[in-house]
């Protein structure tokens, strides 16, 4: 239990580095590093939940963890989603 406290922690102060220093790095390379993390701790949650959960919500859970984020940068890098919503 010691080890995934102490690995919580450092996942935790690495995602907040990135956020703080994401202005001075190349927006492509933030996004993979933040599909990277996702896609981490969606990987710890279902084997943290494996007993709780069937084999089907662990594969979507998978799946969804790697879809999304980079589905979701392809659509905020389109051109016509910047002219739709801007956030």
């Amino acid at each position: 239990m010691l080890v995934r406290i102490i690995s919580g922690t450092v996942f935790v102060a690495i995602i907040t580095a990135f956020f703080l220093l994401r202005e001075f790095v190349d927006y492509r390379l933030f996004a993979c590093l933040l599909w990277f993390l996702s896609l981490v701790g969606t990987i710890e949650v279902t084997t943290a939940m494996k007993k709780k959960m069937g084999k089907i919500e662990l594969v979507m859970s998978i799946i969804l963890g790697v879809i999304l984020i980079p589905f979701h940068f392809l659509i905020r890098n389109t051109s016509f989603y910047s002219y739709v919503i801007s956030f």
